[in-house]
């Protein structure tokens, strides 16, 4: 593995480090307080649709973790073996990244369903009756007033949309 290949997989980690812990500050703050304790058990009154969005969003968070995890146990092994100087011959970027496209069809209900989840969300926050949005903007204002939930919803796309330029990287 060269000095570019191994520089790219490792601010790929820290990018992916960076989005898991977005995305477990998002589970954190939304996620767990609408669960029955301990359990994935959604407390009575979470609109299944949006209930199984955010069971996707977790999926989609510890996918995330088991490619860092792994890409990250692939760097230290190969510098055990190697040293720092790092020689050619070994897997080029997208081959290590490949070994994971099968584990993004995870992503694949969560698009179908995230626009009209982020809409859900976004009339239940504005409805000030309703039970569920006051949770959010408590939860919001609880979290230091940061992105929005529709906003964290949205980021695993974003974060999806950037693999093709990893893939294109030259190696």
């Amino acid at each position: 593995m060269d000095t570019q290949r191994r520089q790219v997989l490792q601010e790929l980690c820290t990018t992916e480090e960076h989005f898991i812990a977005r995305l477990e500050g998002t589970i954190r703050l939304y996620v767990l307080p609408l669960r029955v304790e301990s359990t994935r058990t959604w407390i009575t009154g979470v609109p299944p649709d949006f209930a199984k969005l955010l069971d996707w969003f977790e999926d989609i968070m510890h996918l995330h973790r088991f490619m860092v995890t792994s890409l990250r146990s692939r760097l230290v092994d190969h510098e055990s073996r190697h040293g720092a100087s790092f020689r050619g011959g070994d897997e080029t970027v997208a081959e290590l990244l490949g070994k994971f496209i099968h584990r993004l069809e995870v992503y694949q209900p969560y698009l179908v369903q995230l626009s009209g989840v982020v809409d859900l969300v976004g009339k239940m926050v504005d409805d000030g009756s309703n039970d569920l949005g006051q949770f959010i903007q408590m939860q919001q204002k609880a979290g230091g007033g940061g992105d929005e939930l529709q906003q964290m919803l949205v980021e695993p796309v974003d974060m999806l949309s950037k693999y093709p330029d990893i893939f294109r990287v030259s190696d």
